[in-house]
């Protein structure tokens, strides 16, 4: 399949925002353009890119992409959270707060348990060496 990068229009007073997913990088970049650009590795937003690909390319374990949502964390939240949960709406562990309508995910008692168990480049974060 081509690459969605390519030599678009971004000319104009209202540009549009979509992200696409990098297969060199293996990142979601933004593409701001003139017009609607229609491929598969284009998103309208962050969140669908990561959910879609990124998650998918830095995940060790089909167990680690279980979409429980997009929690809306406010400051009485966190007491609440007893577990973590890799979340690949944003593409990394964070708090899980059960969001009714979605899955419950698989639940760590950690940070660092999830990473380890969820990114395939957990050793790495171990020794220093972050991509």
């Amino acid at each position: 399949m081509d690459s969605p990068k390519g030599n678009y229009d971004t000319d104009c007073e209202d540009n549009i925002t979509s992200y696409y997913f990098d297969i060199e990088t293996k990142k979601c970049k933004k593409l701001e353009t003139c017009e609607k650009v229609h491929h598969p590795s284009v998103f309208e937003n962050l969140f669908e890119c990561k959910l879609e690909c990124y998650s998918i390319a830095w995940v060790s374990t089909p167990d680690c992409l279980i979409d429980w949502g997009m929690p809306d964390y406010g400051e009485d939240m966190f007491p609440k959270a007893r577990y973590v949960a890799f979340n690949p709406r944003i593409g990394y562990c964070l708090s899980y707060i059960e969001i009714p309508g979605y899955s419950e995910p698989k639940l760590f008692n950690d940070w660092e348990d999830c990473l380890y168990y969820c990114h395939v480049n957990a050793q790495k974060y171990e020794s220093g060496i972050v991509e």
